[in-house]
């Protein structure tokens, strides 16, 4: 009998070390080109920085890869939704979780994309397929991911994004040339939405590009409803319906200001025009949360 425990407690052991093993750290090299003037240039590599990504591996080593991009409130406020997704996923998947720096913006987070899926190949690994799932920035950064000129800049031949789930994205910045590869697209917006306007991402759809997006809109919700806490009403910060466009040549243009010399004039003066506070609806809707994060790991597992 006391073999039988040991041999119980040693299989436990084992596989605690196993599940421990299996969630592994991947450290890479990203770049911080500021507006798209660089990647549009194909001179983007500059301004290099270390990332690091939480990495979990799949049975297979061509199994499809699913890159999960968060939003700019930060990686660990979307930790418990992201790890729920990747579980209902399941190890048919390849999985790596970003987490950005404050200090990289949409370009630099947009290439730190393209560079972690360079990163899990260097392991020896050769994904199927490419996905990303974003929240807020981050499911706009998966859009951009899919902008042809960028995609060719920044993957080429060797790296094509096939599909982008995104979560209430923030669509305010958008290509003037309103070219994107053909890849599946599912957008999940909430009408009552200030922080990211549900207006601007449909309007891309219909008019900008994007018109073979499939996109979800939640009447009554708002924003980050992948967030933990329960969703209430509050009087934040918004940039409203003000937007930036990128043009042919990756020069942001926005409310009268540009990024020819640098972003931080471009954001400095948006926000002086346009962030005011306002009520708006944030945070877990369960019935939301539920519908949403179901049909996308449905989508993503339709994709063959």
């Amino acid at each position: 009998m006391r073999k039988f425990y040991v041999r119980v407690l040693a299989l436990i052991l084992c596989i605690q070390f196993n599940s421990i093993a299996s969630a592994e750290v991947i450290e890479f090299e990203s770049y911080e080109p500021g507006d798209h003037q660089k990647i549009f240039a194909g001179d983007w590599k500059i301004n290099p920085f270390k990332s690091r990504a939480k990495f979990e591996r799949a049975e297979n080593s061509n199994s499809p890869l699913v890159v999960f991009n968060p939003g700019w409130g930060g990686s660990d406020k979307y930790d418990a939704a992201f790890k729920d997704m990747s579980k209902r996923l399941g190890n048919s998947y390849h999985r790596i979780f970003l987490s950005h720096s404050d200090e990289i913006d949409l370009a630099g987070r947009t290439v730190t994309i393209f560079q972690a899926v360079r990163a899990v190949r260097r392991e020896g690994l050769n994904p199927s397929k490419i996905f990303v799932i974003g929240a807020s920035g981050g499911g706009q950064e998966g859009i951009h991911s899919t902008h042809l000129k960028t995609s060719q800049s920044l993957g080429g031949d060797e790296i094509k994004i096939d599909a982008v789930v995104a979560f209430y994205p923030s669509c305010r910045v958008s290509f003037k040339d309103n070219k994107f590869r053909n890849a599946s697209i599912l957008m999940f917006l909430g009408g009552k939405d200030k922080v990211a306007p549900a207006p601007l991402c449909t309007e891309l759809s219909d008019n900008r590009g994007l018109k073979h997006a499939e996109i979800v809109t939640f009447e009554d919700a708002g924003h980050s409803w992948l967030m933990t806490g329960s969703a209430k009403n509050s009087r934040q910060r918004t940039w409203e319906d003000c937007k930036i466009e990128i043009n042919e040549s990756g020069v942001w243009y926005g409310e009268g200001y540009d990024s020819t010399d640098g972003i931080g004039k471009i954001l400095r003066g948006m926000g002086k025009k346009c962030r005011n506070k306002v009520n708006m609806k944030t945070g877990r809707e369960k019935q939301v949360y539920d519908q949403s994060v179901s049909k996308a790991v449905s989508y993503i597992k339709s994709i063959q």
